[in-house]
């Protein structure tokens, strides 16, 4: 029994093993992660008062985390997903650019801006999941008010950081391609360029 229990374990401690290196392989070689920060980039990077040998961290301090008051908020009745789909209005976008000031939201922090004559949209996020590996994605209350395809022309990309509810590699690739100017912080730049 205790050959049979210390096989188990030695097996176990191996496909974790060889588990960990394969997600390590793909998530390296897969574009959908991103790319890596180096060069240039890197230096910039290391001269920033806001970067910490693996990390940026914001000017304020840090608040008070708690765990488990964050598991029993967690676990509490709050409702965390919406009772029904969020109202929704197709914005005509074939129109003109507003010359003034017209602004849409698009889901989370996506928002198309039309500002004197140019569209802005910030943090561009128009894909059905949240994360490269559908199996556990998070996926989306409603869709995006607006598809891709019918998404015309960006002239700005603003995207505040690189989290995948932020940063979508598909939308990111197809304003790309019509020439979107992309601004982004230090650690962004890596994936735009990878992508």
């Amino acid at each position: 029994m205790k050959k049979i229990l210390l096989r188990a374990f030695y097996t176990t401690v191996m496909l974790g093993i060889f588990g960990s290196g394969y997600l390590y392989y793909y998530m390296s070689s897969t574009p959908d992660f991103g790319g890596h920060i180096e060069g240039a980039r890197q230096q910039r990077l290391l001269k920033s008062d806001q970067y910490d040998h693996d990390h940026f961290h914001n000017t304020p301090p840090p608040i008070d985390y708690d765990i488990m008051v964050n598991l029993k908020d967690a676990m509490g009745d709050q409702v965390r997903q919406p009772p029904a789909p969020f109202p929704m209005v197709d914005p005509d976008l074939e129109v003109e650019v507003s010359q003034g000031l017209e602004a849409y939201w698009l889901g989370h922090a996506t928002v198309l801006v039309e500002l004197e004559g140019r569209r802005i949209i910030t943090d561009p996020m128009l894909s059905d999941e949240a994360f490269p590996i559908g199996l556990i994605a998070p996926k989306r209350f409603n869709p995006p008010a607006i598809t891709m395809e019918k998404l015309p022309k960006i002239d700005i990309a603003v995207i505040s950081h690189d989290h995948y509810d932020h940063l979508d590699m598909k939308t990111i690739q197809h304003l790309s391609k019509d020439g979107t100017h992309f601004f982004v912080g230090l650690g962004v730049g890596a994936h735009l360029e990878r992508w």
